[in-house]
Formats: C-alpha cells, structure tokens, sequence
C-alpha cells in the first residue's frame, strides 16, 4: 500500500493510466491528491522544526523519507508515502532538543529508562499532523558506517550519502540484510538517486549496501558491477530459494523473526519491569 502514489506517478509517466480500469484510476489518483497534501504539510511542519532548532543552535539533520523529499528527490511531490518527520541530532543535544519540543507542545507517552534505542518514542502534537522522531543515531546497530557529523553540514545534496543512509535504513532498521528480502518503495529511492550518482564504487565496500546491490542485480533491477564471493553467492542462492520454495521462506522466515522478536521481547520485558 505505500507504494500507491508512486505507482499512480508512473502509470501517468508511462502512459498506463488510460489502459487500467476506470475505478481503478480514479482510486489510485485520490490516494496520491491524499499523500500530495500531506507531503505539502511535512514540508511545512519540517520548516518549523527546522527554524526551531537553527535558533536555539541545535545541530541536526532530516533523514530518509524527509530528506529526499525536501531535497525534492522526486518528480511530484505526492510521489513518495512518509509515515513520520525523522531527523538525527547531535547527541550532546538530544536532551536540549526534546526539551524543546516539550515546551512546543510535543509530548510521548513515556521514556525508557534502560532500553538504549536509536531513538525515543516518538512525540507527538495535537495541532500537527506528523509526529517527530528525533534520533541520536540512524542505525540500529551502533557500528558506524560513515561519519554521521557530517550530515549536520548537509546543505548541498550528498547523493552517495543519502544513497548509503536509504540502503542502510532498510538493510540494517529494517532488516532486509537478515531476512535476505526487497523493499520495491526502497528500491524506486535508490533507482531515482543513482540515476544523480556518479561514482559509487566506494559505498560498495559496505557489505550492506553490497548484498543490496546483489538482490537487485539478480532481479535485472540494476546493473552494478559487483565482485562476488563464495559468501555472496550462498546469500543470492538463499534469496532465490525463498522466491521460489514457499516451505523454505516459511522456515527462513521463522528464524529471522526468532532471531529478531527474542532479543527485542527481552528489552521490552525488562524495560516493563523496570520501567
């Protein structure tokens, strides 16, 4: 479902529109007038957060969806769904930030005492449209993988920079490394900011965005040119027999929930108790 406007951006691109069924058409172009009109308010509401933090001399920076959008990645502006405003702040001023947003009206229900997440919950406003989630790293696991400090600079569009930060938030937040899986929303992120990249030889070094690369080369996706190991070939096998082998995916898949929900259960359990 979030892939609804942008597949109405490309049916009218590519003239599919008037082959598809009337109600069909009409349908898919109410849900992108929807999304067009809240993605006019994240920009507004980004704008708002963005002058908020600028005064009180908070290092920040937008990232994923809001970052692509305000650096008007895409053709229309209703093309991409986004569920909320992300942004990372610079750590020695996470407290001062949400301070902020407390004092603006933004509140979450509750904090964590002992679970060290990327983030907080996320706050919210009564009079807003969009929640905020202000985070002190990108990435779910701590390892970094290209100097976050540098995004506080962004002011001219990075595109391999916010290539690795797209790969990575599905690879890594999302999973889709563990699970050796797609996301077509992902996929049409990267696809628009390749075609502005020049050379990305360098970010291919990280095995994330590498077996990203390898799924999409296998599905005649993309074409990037990729040394592959012993190591990459099991992973691509692995992919391909889940497409293929429904008995396979149902296993594959119950060990990377296993692999995934103990260790998050275990958190949110002491987190409970505690908390």
């Amino acid at each position: 479902h979030l892939m609804i406007p942008t597949l109405f951006v490309l049916f009218e691109k590519y003239n599919v529109l008037n082959k598809i069924p009337q109600k069909l058409k009409v349908y898919l172009g109410e849900i992108y007038k929807l999304n067009e009109e809240r993605n006019k308010v994240i920009i507004e509401e980004s704008n708002e957060i963005s002058n908020l933090f600028n005064d009180n001399d908070i290092k920040f920076q937008f990232i994923k969806g809001v970052l692509n959008l305000r650096f008007n990645m895409y053709e229309k502006i209703g093309e991409r769904m986004i569920g909320d405003i992300d942004l990372i702040i610079e750590k020695t001023k996470m407290n001062n930030a949400i301070d902020l947003l407390k004092k603006n009206n933004y509140s979450n229900k509750y904090e964590y005492k002992c679970w060290n997440t990327k983030h907080p919950p996320r706050f919210t406003n009564k009079k807003k449209l969009m929640a905020i989630e202000p985070h002190s790293r990108i990435f779910n696991k701590k390892e970094i993988y290209f100097e976050e400090n540098k995004l506080y600079e962004l002011e001219e569009i990075q595109y391999n920079q916010i290539l690795s930060i797209t790969i990575l938030n599905y690879q890594i937040n999302d999973f889709g490394y563990l699970k050796a899986s797609i996301s077509y929303r992902t996929i049409h992120d990267v696809l628009i900011i390749l075609k502005k990249s020049e050379n990305i030889d360098l970010i291919l070094k990280n095995k994330f965005i590498k077996k990203f690369f390898l799924l999409t080369n296998a599905l005649k996706i993309t074409d990037v040119s990729l040394k592959t190991s012993m190591n990459d070939k099991i992973y691509l096998l692995r992919f391909l027999l889940k497409r293929k082998v429904y008995i396979f995916y149902i296993i594959d898949e119950l060990i990377c929930k296993m692999i995934i929900e103990i260790p998050k259960k275990t958190f949110q359990f002491i987190e409970f108790i505690i908390n």
